[in-house]
């Protein structure tokens, strides 16, 4: 039991109030198997009744608190039997039990009061414990826990946690002990610890009459014997104190002591709270990024409390030690601040991130721990035009012509791919005139002969762009693909979260001679509108004679009237041939087709045959045709009065047949 000390002459009981916070955080984890399955104490005028395993045949997880529903009131000097079934909600296994009752009401079960024990495997026979009330129990409301741990070795720890078994507390109202005069504070706890100082608060106790006395001592000191490196005291009815004259980085113990004025004296300690101080001046903590560019991010971090001369920030190329190193950018904030906004940085860079705070007189913190951050590839802003002639596209810059990426915002290659995109013809070549004339033969390449794609594919992407400036965007460029083995082209976009694969697709020989014309090609890029984009051309090999080329590569606002694409010559005569292309969703009064000389200029010249068709409908029979003439075919959609008439479709030449005789000839 805890002393009764002399204070003042008078003879004064010091005990902790009865209302105190018990340790609930603790008991078993599982609802299953060993657990109380009964408790009964009839006490005066209440009495505990309680019975176990009520949650659908299960127990109760963690600390069951029935100090609302089940009391019974107990006398100090008198007998009493506590009847406690241990037993189970599942499988027996074996385990022990205990009980205890909190006499002088200080918020902890002491071995000295355990009420009884029980150890081996259920079923147990009932538990009679047989109890007195020590004479010098305190009055009023306290509790008595029931504890049963599967697996538990005695004594058991009342404020133990564990998988299977059960923890009841119940409310016990003790009269005809000691009456308290001065209640010492109770749930005093830590609220933060500074360099100097720390911030302490309390419940306040009833009879505060003249406040409290604060004491702070070197860890592990004898209160009772030892002089407090730090003291003080706070009026009645003030909670909170901040406890100063400390060094920093130093271990201490911190009690408190109701002042309950001249009649009744002084409480007892309160319970100890241990706690270590901070550096005079700590780092700031909580540093985090947000806000992140390609060239810019912010930084933010935790306020310092005695940062009174502010704060300073670094930022370094990833690896690099901060205390020799120069930082990339580096800048102060007064106190009170706890973000900035760092600029001037490069894409698709990795740096570290530190923050320290100036604490004026205390000195300067150290560095806060480091946060490493990568800024993300620039984005281009749309429109973006590259005809794959400039720096930026050709071999050397994004990737070498082993394939291999020299840099990440310019190119991605799965591992061990062995492609090659290059320049000029391929094997077989791909020399046909591009939409630009002066592009002939210098159009991007890759070519599945012996310095062409060494695996199954190889892959062309663009850097970031960003679609947001775009009405209706939209991806144009130009293709040449020739060759009896040619394999499949496809367009792939990623909108941040992974690639959309075979947007476009379009696979074998498109062209019939090496020296045709390319294919003009129009994507619609409406499902990605305000996103910033990666787009891909991807070839997948077929055999060795072949070749693919791409030219004019343009994100732009889409044409209000689409050029037709796809267009075939088939079931050629010696004066007919049937036309079919792809339809587009912009040709609202259908296409328009034509079949000219070779060689004749389709902007000038008159068809050698002509017709339309209505809206959806993407086949019509050219018939009246010269035979055994090389001629040359297109098509143009019809968007109506508004958007007009599209462009002119790639040419498609063809050959009719030649005319038949009869014999004799």
């Amino acid at each position: 039991m805890k002393k009764i000390i002399l204070i003042f002459g008078l003879l004064v009981t010091c005990w902790q109030i009865n209302a105190q916070d018990y340790c609930t955080d603790g008991g078993p984890s599982s609802t299953f198997d060993s657990n109380v399955e009964s408790v009964d104490l009839v006490g005066e005028t209440t009495t505990i009744a309680y019975l176990g395993c009520q949650n659908a045949g299960n127990g109760v997880a963690g600390v069951d608190d029935q100090t609302g529903s089940q009391t019974a009131d107990i006398v100090a000097g008198n007998t009493y039997t506590v009847d406690v079934q241990y037993g189970t909600c599942g499988g027996n296994y074996p385990g022990a039990g205990e009980a205890w009752i909190d006499y002088d009401s200080d918020g902890i079960f002491e071995a000295s009061e355990s009420i009884g024990t029980v150890n081996g495997t259920p079923p147990f026979a009932l538990q009679s414990f047989s109890i007195t009330v020590p004479n010098d129990a305190l009055n009023g409301n306290s509790r008595m826990r029931v504890m049963q741990w599967e697996g538990g070795t005695l004594p058991l720890d009342p404020c133990g946690s564990f998988s299977w078994g059960s923890v009841t507390d119940f409310e016990i109202v003790i009269s005809g002990g000691i009456d308290i005069t001065c209640e010492q504070p109770f749930n005093v706890q830590l609220d933060i610890a500074f360099g100097s100082s720390a911030d302490f608060s309390w419940d306040l106790a009833p009879n505060d009459q003249n406040g409290y006395i604060w004491e702070v001592f070197a860890a592990g000191a004898d209160p009772d014997v030892d002089t407090p490196v730090s003291t003080g005291t706070v009026g009645s009815g003030v909670n909170t104190v901040n406890a100063d004259g400390l060094s920093e980085l130093t271990d201490y113990d911190f009690y408190v002591i109701t002042d309950c004025g001249s009649t009744d004296g002084l409480s007892q300690r309160s319970n100890v709270v241990s706690f270590t101080t901070d550096f005079l001046c700590p780092a700031p903590t909580n540093v985090t990024i947000d806000g992140l560019l390609a060239d810019s991010f912010n930084i933010n971090w935790t306020e310092i409390p005695n940062a009174l001369s502010g704060y300073t920030w670094s930022v370094f190329n990833s690896g690099d030690d901060p205390t020799v190193d120069t930082p990339v950018s580096t800048g102060s904030v007064p106190f009170g601040t706890t973000t900035t906004t760092v600029t001037g940085l490069t894409d698709n860079t990795t740096y570290d991130v530190y923050v320290s705070a100036d604490c004026d007189t205390d000195g300067t913190s150290e560095l806060s721990n480091v946060v490493t951050v990568t800024t993300p590839c620039l984005a281009i802003l749309a429109p973006v035009t590259e005809n794959f002639e400039s720096a930026s596209w050709v071999p050397g810059t994004g990737f070498n012509n082993a394939g291999d990426a020299i840099d990440d915002c310019w190119q991605r290659t799965p591992d061990g791919s062995g492609f090659f995109w290059g320049t000029g013809s391929g094997t077989t070549g791909s020399t046909g005139t591009g939409p630009d004339s002066a592009n002939s033969g210098a159009n991007y390449v890759f070519t599945e002969g012996s310095n062409g794609i060494q695996g199954d594919e190889a892959f062309l992407v663009s850097p970031l762009i960003d679609l947001s400036s775009l009405t209706d965007p939209a991806l144009t460029f130009w293709y040449h693909m020739f060759g009896t083995d040619m394999g499949t082209l496809s367009v792939d976009i990623d909108p941040g979260n992974g690639y959309d694969l075979d947007v476009f697709t379009i696979s074998g020989q498109q062209q019939t001679a090496e020296d045709d014309s390319f294919i003009e090609q129009i994507i619609d890029l409406n499902a990605y509108a305000n996103q910033t984009v990666r787009i891909r051309f991807r070839g997948e090999k077929n055999g060795f004679s072949s070749d693919m080329a791409i030219d004019d590569f343009k994100v732009d606002e889409a044409p209000s009237c689409f050029t037709p694409t796809g267009l075939s010559v088939t079931n050629i005569s010696q004066d007919a041939a049937e036309l079919s292309w792809d339809d587009n969703s912009t040709s609202s009064n259908g296409f328009n087709w034509f079949v000219f000389n070779a060689g004749d200029d389709p902007l000038v010249d008159t068809p050698v045959a002509s017709g339309s068709t209505g809206f959806g409908v993407t086949t019509a029979s050219a018939t009246g045709l010269p035979s055994s003439s090389v001629l040359v075919a297109y098509v143009q959609s019809d968007c109506g009065s508004v958007d007009g008439l599209s462009d002119l479709s790639s040419p498609v030449s063809f050959e009719t047949l030649c005319d038949v005789f009869l014999t004799p000839y």
